[in-house]
């Protein structure tokens, strides 16, 4: 009921029953799907706490009403029920954002209190814009720091209640309240993912770096691809170290980067950056088709292939090709938006960002070599990548999108913490560096995508 307030989908004097069992449904089912029909429980339970009254044809409905003294079921709550009116002493709080966010997070304490299937729910259910992405979810040991923060808190409504201290009162009044001017884009294809871990923004498991396998046979087939890709990208970096063939240090350099992405038995990787690294390399090979090396030529083409193969297995590659072919440049990426991003980052490292954090932004907003792009196979004997089926890309374009999008994921799981940090001076004064240059940032992709 809070996050449908929130969305400004109810009134505190008029709240339609049916939206809110609805909206239980929505948040309970994708996890225990015979519970999704049960919101009326926990509704018709809370009226004991006063919280809000049900009411039908202007007559407040008590336990007399039910011949059980309770509703039997969601049918027979509605069938009775016209509408829902939050309670007077509660009123003034209920209109307070800040409020309702306080009040969320003792719901989600007193959940943590109760049995193992609704503790369960408390990650997906601690960001609603998260409740499906699991990378996402805040771990065990920043849950437990937030519900360590409410300690004392005795009673759900007795710590909200206007009867509490003027203490209290104030310094949630104090409380510094953020105007999202801009908010980030859903389902933007991203390199790195962030989380809240121990109280910081650090990097996390991206869902893009989990190979997907919709046949019997693909995950027998995509360990032999993955270890190709391996075995030849460090053939190679070997045979280049070894100074085998005479070519430019970036193919050792963009190899090494691929590497370095590529997933293993222990770490997911980074396929969009492993992928961007061989992007490259496709590049420079066409640009030098006609003077490397015949062996070098083929090894590399033999590389690609593999990789190309690969990457049918991490579906998000293709949607970041997508987007950045159908995406529309009227403008340049605000570059010195993106510089004044990464300088708030480092300056509140470690106050708010985990070290990992900087690294992983720098990497991902490298710029790509300016080499002509991939045409065709060549038609003049010598050895050309080959042809990718995902089309070619153009790399300012590619590159300019990849920025934007970390940059939109992280004001995403940035303003994630407002609920809990938004009265922490770093948090504050991030917020403040950041809305200018972030706004910049994501009205660009914002054009972009449109």
């Amino acid at each position: 009921m809070i996050d449908l307030a929130d969305e400004g989908r109810i009134e505190p004097a008029e709240i339609d029953a049916k939206l809110v069992c609805d909206r239980f449904s929505d948040y309970v089912s994708p996890f225990y799907p015979d519970r999704g029909k049960d919101g009326y429980k926990p509704l018709w339970h809370l009226t004991n706490d006063r919280l809000w009254t049900f009411f039908c044809n202007g007559k407040s409905l008590g336990s007399s009403d039910f011949s059980h003294g309770a509703p039997a079921s969601k049918a027979k709550l509605l069938a009775k029920v016209d509408h829902l009116e939050i309670g007077k002493d509660y009123i003034d709080i209920w209109k307070s954002e800040a409020e309702r966010k306080t009040l969320r997070l003792f719901m989600l304490a007193i959940l943590n209190e109760s049995d193992s299937d609704s503790r369960n729910l408390i990650p997906p259910l601690f960001n609603k814009i998260n409740l499906l992405e699991k990378e996402l979810w805040p771990s065990a040991e920043h849950l437990r720091t937030v519900f360590s923060n409410l300690t004392g808190q005795g009673d759900l409504f007795e710590a909200a209640s206007v009867d509490a201290s003027p203490s209290s009162s104030a310094d949630r009044s104090s409380s510094f309240e953020p105007a999202h001017e801009i908010d980030a884009i859903d389902h933007v294809p991203t390199p790195i993912a962030y989380g809240w871990v121990a109280n910081k923004i650090a990097v996390v498991e991206n869902s893009a770096n989990r190979p997907i396998f919709p046949f019997a046979t693909s995950r027998r087939n995509h360990a032999p691809r993955l270890e190709a890709c391996r075995v030849k990208s460090q053939d190679l970096i070997l045979k280049l170290k070894e100074q085998v063939w005479q070519v430019r240090n970036d193919y050792k350099s963009e190899l090494e980067s691929y590497i370095r992405w590529l997933p293993t038995e222990d770490d997911p990787g980074n396929i969009l950056l492993a992928d961007g690294a061989a992007r490259i390399i496709r590049y420079m090979f066409f640009a030098e088709r006609e003077i490397l090396p015949f062996a070098f030529a083929a090894s590399l083409k033999i590389l690609l292939e593999q990789h190309i193969a690969l990457r049918a297995f991490y579906p998000e590659v293709e949607d970041f090709y997508r987007s950045v072919r159908s995406g529309h440049i009227d403008s340049p990426l605000p570059i010195d938006a993106v510089y004044d991003i990464i300088g708030v980052i480092d300056a509140q490292t470690p106050a708010i960002f985990d070290e990992g954090v900087s690294d992983a932004i720098k990497e991902a907003s490298s710029p790509e070599l300016l080499i002509a792009k991939v045409e065709n196979d060549a038609t003049d004997g010598h050895i050309a990548p080959p042809i990718d089926p995902l089309g070619e890309l153009d790399p300012s374009k590619a590159h300019d999108f990849q920025t934007a999008g970390w940059v939109n994921n992280l004001w995403k799981i940035f303003n994630a913490g407002a609920a809990v940090y938004a009265s922490v001076e770093p948090w504050i004064k991030t917020y403040q560096a950041l809305i200018a240059p972030v706004t910049a940032v994501l009205k660009w992709l914002r054009d972009f995508l449109s």
